[in-house]
């Protein structure tokens, strides 16, 4: 992402209730901010602001169930709104249609504020990561059925145990749980694969050993999709998760090779 957008943008919000405009504006009072009411005449609200505050909305939104929006990363303050004018600001939307986001997962990584790997142990930050899924999972990881692994050179902790084969009834490694080191945005990304096949295989997002999400697509979000035109181009959540992997070992391999010299990130 272009950290020149970050932090700045533009939310549409579809009719929103009393409590959650009130909340919006909680967060932006006494902010630098432009507020839009009934801009489409439907009940719609239009927030525009600047700084910091695109990620304090984005969690408000975030926590709201079935609210609807569209948030563009591209505008701010300084695109041209103005209060007294609603018809240039609905024109200045229609111009940024292509750049909008409208749903909740894509907007939390567009407000992200890219980390600065330099400042973090990966020991520390996995070990923080590890307390978090024992929460998650009621096991006890330092129990000696369990084996740890915290790779420095890739960032990546693994938590692996002994199964019993079906078949042959002899012993096998499983790999109960994976970690990846922190992505760009100071996001690791957790894979918890239960030894029983009756328990479902969960992914969660953890940032400074707190869980931000899991992903999970409800029913009413699968259709939320549909009607915003984003089905057809939706990546099923595995796809979507592994890409995140990804993307977070390859920013840790990067930024370990720019730092290994002064030796920070070990």
């Amino acid at each position: 992402m272009d950290n020149s957008i970050n932090f700045k943008g533009a939310f549409l919000v579809k009719r929103p209730t009393p409590k959650l405009k009130d909340s919006i504006i909680s967060v932006i009072k006494n902010k630098p901010q432009q507020v839009f009411d009934n801009i489409t005449g439907k009940g719609d609200m239009l927030f525009v602001v600047r700084n910091s505050l695109d990620k304090d909305i984005a969690q408000v939104l975030r926590m709201t169930p079935n609210v609807k929006f569209k948030y563009y990363p591209t505008l701010s303050t300084k695109s041209g709104f103005d209060t007294q004018k609603p018809e240039e600001a609905k024109n200045i939307l229609r111009a940024a249609a292509n750049t909008a986001i409208t749903t909740k997962n894509k907007l939390i990584e567009a407000v992200r504020k890219p980390l600065n790997l330099a400042k973090t142990s990966i020991r520390i930050t996995q070990e923080k990561n590890l307390k978090l899924m024992q929460k998650e999972t009621f096991l006890d990881f330092s129990d000696s059925k369990y084996q740890k692994n915290i790779d420095v050179q890739t960032g990546v902790c693994t938590i692996k145990t002994y199964t019993k084969d079906i078949i042959t009834g002899n012993k096998k490694k499983h790999t109960l749980l994976t970690i990846t080191p922190p992505g760009k945005f100071g996001i690791c990304y957790a894979k918890y694969v239960p030894v029983s096949l009756e328990e479902p295989t969960r992914r969660i997002a953890i940032k400074n050993g707190t869980k931000v999400l899991e992903y999970v697509t409800s029913d009413s979000e699968r259709y939320m999709d549909y009607l915003s035109g984003e089905y057809k181009n939706q990546q099923s959540i595995d796809k979507r998760f592994e890409q995140y992997v990804k993307e977070a070992k390859d920013y840790y391999k990067t930024q370990k090779e720019k730092k290994s010299d002064e030796g920070i990130i070990a």
